[in-house]
């Protein structure tokens, strides 16, 4: 049986991984560690990417950044 693909949460405002959960006792949602950022009004969770192509997107929203 071949292995799951491993999928990792990205901050889409500064490239961390370093993703947590806050909540109260109806619902869940997440934050970056890092930034502080939270998802965008109407979604409670951040994009998540196959963890081989972390490096490329976190590549990218530098990049993005810079501008």
């Amino acid at each position: 049986m071949p292995e799951k693909e491993k999928f990792e949460k990205v901050c889409p405002k500064c490239g961390s991984t370093d993703i947590r959960a806050d909540g109260d006792f109806i619902s869940v949602w997440d934050y970056c560690g890092s930034c502080g950022s939270k998802p965008p009004m109407g979604f409670m969770s951040f994009p998540e990417f196959p963890s081989k192509k972390i490096k490329s997107v976190q590549k990218e929203i530098r990049k993005k950044k810079g501008k």
